[in-house]
């Protein structure tokens, strides 16, 4: 699933690689990098969720270049909103020892270990931007998916919605992960928040976001369901075409 916006990063981020001027300095030319990297692991681990073992290991080799693109141009001399950052060091040595491992769990046809293995880059990379202050649309969309795993346990454990306290949790958990999901839209870019299928995927989970006090006012299990599984998949496809 190759993404427009993921094309756009990485021509910018080869624009600065090769001289150009970063206006906003070398931490968003870091920043850009790390984006469009992290764009190839979306993709990695979405073909090994399912099953496009080869077309994964071509998306991790890609992630494999840029990172160690990356460790060799910010490597020793870390970004200015980087400098003192515990966590910049390691996470940029650990995510190249990851990738690499990941790619040999393949190349032994163990591709479920190279899907664990892979499993905690995203948050390990988030934590360290959020280390230094930085909070970029992927680290929100983090936020909203763990949001969404909050939700999501009362499709895996119905609840009695006849139990108002229950109720009162579903209707809370859905209420924090729609106001995770509005505050990820306000953080994209305006031509991004144009694009039809950002409009398709957001407004999609807004609607069914706005449904489920409806469905527990009405004690409606079948409705819950159905809007937990919808949930569930708009989550995954924001993640994957927007993480």
């Amino acid at each position: 699933m190759v993404r427009s916006i993921t094309v756009t990063l990485f021509a910018i981020a080869a624009f600065l690689f090769h001289g150009g001027v970063a206006s906003a300095g070398e931490s968003e030319e870091f920043l850009i990098a790390v984006e469009d990297s992290l764009a190839h692991y979306r993709e990695a681990t979405s073909y090994l969720r399912t099953g496009n073992i080869d077309l994964a290991a071509i998306e991790l080799e890609n992630m494999a270049d840029t990172w160690r693109a990356i460790r060799e141009r910010f490597g020793a001399t870390p970004p200015d909103a980087f400098d003192g950052n515990a966590a910049y060091g390691p996470t940029l040595a650990e995510t190249a020892r990851t990738v690499e491992a990941a790619l040999a769990a393949i190349d032994a046809d163990r591709p479920e270990d190279a899907a664990t293995l892979l499993r905690p880059v995203a948050a390990t990379v988030s934590a360290m931007r959020r280390r230094s202050s930085v909070y970029r649309l992927g680290d929100c969309i983090l936020d909203a998916g763990a949001a969404m795993d909050a939700l999501f346990v009362y499709k895996e454990t119905p609840p009695d919605l006849a139990d108002r306290m229950l109720g009162a949790d579903v209707v809370g958990k859905a209420a924090v992960y729609r106001a995770t999901l509005k505050r990820c839209a306000a953080m994209a870019p305006a031509a991004m928040r144009e694009e039809p299928e950002f409009r398709r995927l957001f407004d999609g989970a807004d609607t069914s976001l706005q449904r489920i006090p409806e469905a527990v006012v009405n004690a409606d299990s079948s409705l819950l369901y159905r809007l937990l599984i919808e949930l569930r998949s708009f989550d995954r496809l924001i993640y994957f075409r927007y993480g």
